[in-house]
């Protein structure tokens, strides 16, 4: 999505946070993904030059969402290059098929 607003470390934009919530929406509502519970979700926002990755997935009760900080890719940034390469290729963790059960 593109919108003029100018994103900043500490601030998450509609345009990255609304096609994470609809990708959710329909990984959850597909076949092979009917026993999952939770649906982690990858996304890289690229803003001009500037890039991030920003992770989300539902737990039952909340959204959760973490994002690294935006990299800037005008002169070639080899810090940001090993670290998108790490998220890209790292391999996913954790059980999707139950939702963690609240602390009481």
């Amino acid at each position: 999505m593109y919108n003029d607003l100018v994103a900043t470390d500490s601030t998450l934009l509609f345009g990255e946070l609304l096609p994470i919530i609809r990708i959710m929406i329909v990984q959850l509502v597909r076949r092979r993904f009917i026993h999952q519970l939770i649906t982690p979700v990858l996304v890289i926002s690229v803003q001009g030059l500037k890039t991030r990755v920003i992770e989300a997935y539902f737990d039952g009760q909340e959204l959760v969402v973490r994002r690294s900080k935006l990299y800037d890719f005008t002169h070639g940034n080899n810090e940001a290059f090993k670290v998108f390469a790490e998220w890209y290729m790292g391999k996913p963790r954790g059980i999707t098929d139950t939702a963690p059960v609240p602390e009481s």
